[in-house]
């Protein structure tokens, strides 16, 4: 299963990715998921910097944090009812969709599918729920961002700021 991975340079988060290992040597696991960037990375943990001391710049940096969760979480995969692990990066869906054309094109009723847990035989409608419950998963990521984004707007002073939680909320 993929993991989210953070760069860090000069102890400062400057990139966050989703993928099955590092990308290279700079790149530090991210066990708790929610990092973001400009968060500062201690040699032991991601923390976020305490420097904001007006409500608009802790407002962006946590609309920042939100966008970025809703990617890890958009990203980060989704397990159908019978146990069946779909990988779901930008790659995956267009992976799916170009499945479904082409299968299609080609007069193929069932296709030989890698899910993250291993190989399933699918029939084309199988494949074509496959990528609705995709899209379901993909469109309550970027709700959930939506209303963050809102929330984040409506709060009304530095304490509320500094007490939210970006990684609240969002589609299992």
């Amino acid at each position: 299963m993929s993991m989210r991975y953070a760069i860090v340079e000069d102890g400062i988060v400057i990139n966050i990715a989703v993928a099955d290992s590092p990308l290279s040597d700079n790149w530090i696991h991210d066990p708790s998921d929610s990092c973001a960037k400009g968060d500062l990375w201690t040699g032991e943990s991601f923390e976020r910097p305490t420097t904001n001391s007006t409500l608009e710049a802790l407002q962006a940096e946590l609309i920042e944090a939100a966008t970025a969760h809703r990617w890890t979480v958009e990203t980060g995969g989704i397990t159908l009812p019978n146990g069946v692990q779909i990988k779901t990066g930008t790659e995956d869906q267009a992976r799916i969709t170009s499945v479904i054309a082409n299968a299609r094109l080609a007069g193929v009723e069932s296709v030989d599918f890698k899910a993250a847990n291993g190989w399933i035989t699918l029939t084309l409608a199988e494949v074509e729920g496959i990528a609705a419950d995709i899209a379901l998963h993909v469109q309550a990521c970027f709700a959930a961002e939506r209303a963050h984004h809102d929330a984040i707007a409506a709060l009304p002073d530095l304490e509320s700021a500094q007490a939210y939680d970006v990684t609240e909320g969002w589609p299992t």
